[in-house]
């Protein structure tokens, strides 16, 4: 945590990571629950835009583990 990643364009820091266990709660009532057979993780960060125009993430980002398994967001954000 704390660690700046730096690229051309951008700076990444990784502010938080929080373990939520293996079921999340809607807040919206019309969807149900997800649950894994792991567990979720929580991960804040920021984003510096070191580029001279604007930039947006458009993609789903994705997270590597020391294992090399790649995670994305979560489906029903």
């Amino acid at each position: 945590m704390g660690e700046t990643i730096t690229f051309d364009d951008s700076e990444w820091v990784v502010l938080s990571a929080k373990v939520r266990g293996s079921k999340l709660k809607s807040n919206n009532r019309f969807q149900k629950p997800k649950t894994t057979t792991g567990y979720f993780v929580e991960v804040k960060f920021r984003v510096t835009n070191k580029a001279k125009k604007e930039k947006r993430v458009v993609r789903s980002l994705k997270v590597r583990d020391a294992k090399g398994r790649e995670f994305n967001d979560l489906d029903g954000q």
